[in-house]
């Protein structure tokens, strides 16, 4: 009884590039399977006849809009610094009243010294905050937002015109 050889199967690679027996395989990404190369600058496979780029070219012509980008909405309409300023002084008057009355006793003091150093309004604000949570002025919290100091200051000058040359301001640059 003679052996005869089992027919030898060929191992087919699954890199992207392999030599097995002397010849050159490529894996191809687009139709996930080898193949062998009929020249060493190949880079076309036969099965499915294309490049990477030529599939990515079929996939944006053929291509839906499935996730369709929504439109962009406008951001929502913020009150201005000074409508916000309005509405915390309608609803905060006895917080008002404290920063008038702190005003009008350095008023008077910076009047009596002649060249008295001129403030700022944070001195005042701080006063105010310190007083109503220490000496627990009010039995409800409150607040003072910093970005009304400008619009405080400027309202004091208003109301009396001696605060001018006590308080420093600047232009507004926000509304």
């Amino acid at each position: 009884m003679s052996k005869q050889a089992a027919p030898r199967t060929q191992v087919i690679p699954k890199s992207p590039d392999a030599a097995v027996n002397g010849t050159l395989w490529r894996f191809c990404r687009t139709c996930r399977r080898s193949y062998q190369l009929e020249r060493p600058n190949q880079r076309d496979c036969p099965r499915c006849k294309g490049s990477k780029a030529r599939v990515i070219a079929w996939a944006q012509r053929h291509q839906t809009d499935l996730f369709p980008t929504p439109e962009p909405t406008p951001p929502p309409e913020r009150p201005t610094i000074q409508q916000r300023f309005e509405a915390w002084l309608e609803a905060e008057p006895r917080t008002w009243a404290l920063i008038r009355e702190y005003a009008y006793q350095y008023l008077e003091v910076w009047l009596r010294r002649e060249n008295g150093r001129r403030i700022g309004i944070d001195l005042i604000v701080s006063r105010v905050r310190w007083e109503c949570e220490v000496q627990r002025a009010f039995d409800e919290p409150f607040k003072i937002n910093n970005d009304f100091r400008s619009r405080i200051s400027r309202k004091l000058i208003d109301e009396d015109k001696r605060f001018a040359e006590l308080f420093e301001i600047r232009e507004v640059k926000t509304p």
